[in-house]
C-alpha cells in the first residue's frame, strides 16, 4: 500500500520542487534572471524625465517606469495607448516592447511589501486587446512564416533575423520583429481568452515547442488541443528535458484522463530521467482517485526508483513561463557579448 505520511523524498532522487525548479535553470533561465535585474535595478524617479521622448521613452517605461511609484498607471496607460496607435512603426514597435517587459514584470508576483512592486493594470488601456490583434494580424499577412524566415535568415547570417538589439543602453525587440512579442502580452493579461488560444497556435514555433508550452500554461488553457499538444510533448522520446518537463507540470495544473493515461505511461518507461520522473509522480498525485486507480504501478515505479511519493502536491505555475518565450529572442542570436557588457555596473 501507498504510506499517505510519506512527504520526503529520499535516495538517489531526492527532488522537492525548489529543487525541480533548479532543473529549470538552463542557460535561457540564467539569461531570464540576468535580464529581470536590468529590469528592476533603478532608482524611483520622481516623474518621467522631461528629455524623454519617443523611443527613447517607451525603451524607459519597459525597464525603469513599470516599477517606479511615482509613475502612475493613469500616465503610463495614456503614454502605451498613444504608442500603439502611432503610424510611426518603431515607436509602435517600442510600445511592444514595453508591453512585453510589463509582462515580465507581471510573472514576477511581487509581494506588495517589495519595493519595486507597483500594480500596473494595462488591461484598462482602451481597446487594448483588440489592438493587439489587429497588429497581431497584419504582420501575420506580411511575414506568415516568421519563424522560418528567421531561421533562413540566420543560417545566411542576415541582419534581419536577430530579434533583438542595444538600444539606449537596454535589451529592446528590434523594430521588425517586436510583433512577435504580442501573444506573449494576450496570455499574461487575457487568459483562457479564446482568440488569444488561436493566436497561440499561429505563433508556434515548428522546432520550440517549450515556446508553445509556455504560452499555453501562462494563458491558463485547458482546451482539448493544448491538453494532446501536452501530451505529445511528454511522450515524444526526443522531446528536451526541459520540454517533458514543461509538459508534465502542465498536464498535472490542467488536467484530463487522456493526460493522467500519459503521465502514468511515462513514470513506467526506462528512457525517462529521475526528475522528470518526479515530477510525474507530482502531477500524479494531484488527480482524484489516481493513487487508488493506479495503485500498483505507481507502487511498482517507488519500489523501482527508491522513491517516497509526496503527498497532498499543489502544483504552482513553474518559474519563468512567460520569460521562457519572451527571452527565446534574446538566446536565439548573438548578443551574448553587448548583454554581458550592459550587465557590467559600469556600463549604466
Amino acid at each position: 500500500m501507498i504510506a499517505h505520511d510519506r512527504t520526503r523524498l529520499i535516495g538517489r532522487l531526492t527532488l522537492s520542487r525548489s529543487a525541480r525548479e533548479l532543473n529549470l535553470k538552463t542557460p535561457l533561465f540564467a539569461w531570464i534572471v540576468c535580464l529581470i535585474h536590468i529590469l528592476c535595478y533603478h532608482g524611483l524617479s520622481q516623474e518621467i524625465p522631461e528629455n524623454l521622448q519617443g523611443i527613447e521613452l517607451y525603451d524607459w517605461i519597459g525597464h525603469q517606469a513599470i516599477s517606479d511609484v511615482e509613475v502612475s498607471n493613469e500616465t503610463l496607460n495614456s503614454i502605451l495607448e498613444a504608442g500603439l496607435n502611432s503610424e510611426d512603426r518603431d515607436i509602435q514597435s517600442a510600445t511592444l516592447g514595453a508591453l512585453a517587459w510589463i509582462s515580465v514584470y507581471k510573472s514576477m508576483n511581487l509581494p506588495e511589501y517589495d519595493r519595486f512592486y507597483v500594480q500596473r493594470m494595462v488591461e484598462q488601456i482602451p481597446a487594448l486587446k483588440e489592438n493587439l490583434i489587429q497588429i497581431w494580424e497584419q504582420n501575420r499577412k506580411q511575414q506568415p512564416d516568421p519563424w522560418i524566415k528567421a531561421e533562413s535568415d540566420t543560417t545566411d547570417l542576415n541582419e534581419e533575423a536577430v530579434f533583438m538589439e542595444i538600444r539606449n543602453g537596454r535589451t529592446v525587440w528590434k523594430a521588425q520583429w517586436a510583433w512577435l512579442t504580442i501573444p506573449a502580452v494576450l496570455v499574461t493579461f487575457y487568459p483562457q481568452d479564446p482568440v488569444v488560444h488561436d493566436i497561440v497556435w499561429e505563433a508556434q514555433h515548428p522546432q520550440q515547442p517549450l515556446l508553445t508550452l509556455s504560452l499555453l500554461d501562462v494563458g491558463k488553457f485547458t482546451s482539448t488541443k493544448a491538453n494532446e499538444f501536452r501530451i505529445k510533448c511528454l511522450t515524444n522520446q526526443r522531446s528536451p528535458v526541459q520540454v517533458q518537463l514543461r509538459a508534465t507540470l502542465g498536464l498535472g495544473r490542467f488536467q484530463s484522463p487522456r493526460g493522467l493515461a500519459a503521465l502514468i505511461s511515462l513514470i513506467q518507461r526506462d528512457d525517462v530521467t529521475d526528475n522528470v520522473v518526479a515530477a510525474a509522480l507530482e502531477s500524479i498525485v494531484t488527480y482524484p482517485d489516481a493513487l487508488k486507480l493506479y495503485e500498483e504501478q505507481i507502487n511498482g515505479v517507488l519500489k523501482r526508483l527508491d522513491f517516497v511519493l509526496p503527498v497532498d502536491v499543489q502544483l504552482e505555475a513553474p518559474p519563468g513561463e512567460i520569460t521562457t518565450y519572451l527571452m527565446y529572442f534574446v538566446t536565439a542570436n548573438q548578443l551574448e557579448g553587448e548583454i554581458e557588457q550592459l550587465l557590467q555596473p559600469n556600463s549604466r
